[in-house]
């Protein structure tokens, strides 16, 4: 939690006061954005957000490693043929081939 979300949150008996959140801060609070902040930090000591349920991410460290492995031993390997050893799709082969390790396929 950064400094200032910390003085705004402690230093005001009134979490709802935007015009002193906005002489302090000199940015404008809308009330309802300086309460939810506020009773955030008061039911989870963090006005983070809480980590949510969501799709998992389909490339992992290991496939990433695997296709490593695989462009090691032939580099001269097409999308599919390294999709089809890896086990992954054409478009996650490829993704990890572009954007991971900067294999240009």
């Amino acid at each position: 939690m950064n400094k200032n979300t910390i003085k705004q949150l402690t230093a005001y008996p009134k979490p709802t006061d935007s015009q002193r959140c906005r002489k302090f801060f000199k940015v404008e609070l809308i009330k309802h954005t300086i309460t939810s902040i506020y009773q955030k930090f008061l039911e989870t000591g963090s006005v983070h957000d809480l980590s949510r349920a969501g799709r998992p991410p389909t490339i992992t460290k290991d496939k990433v490693e695997e296709v490593k492995e695989i462009l090691k031993m032939e580099p001269a390997n097409s999308v599919k043929n390294v999709a089809q050893q890896a086990n992954i799709s054409k478009t996650q082969a490829h993704v990890i081939m572009r954007d991971i390790i900067w294999f240009k396929p």
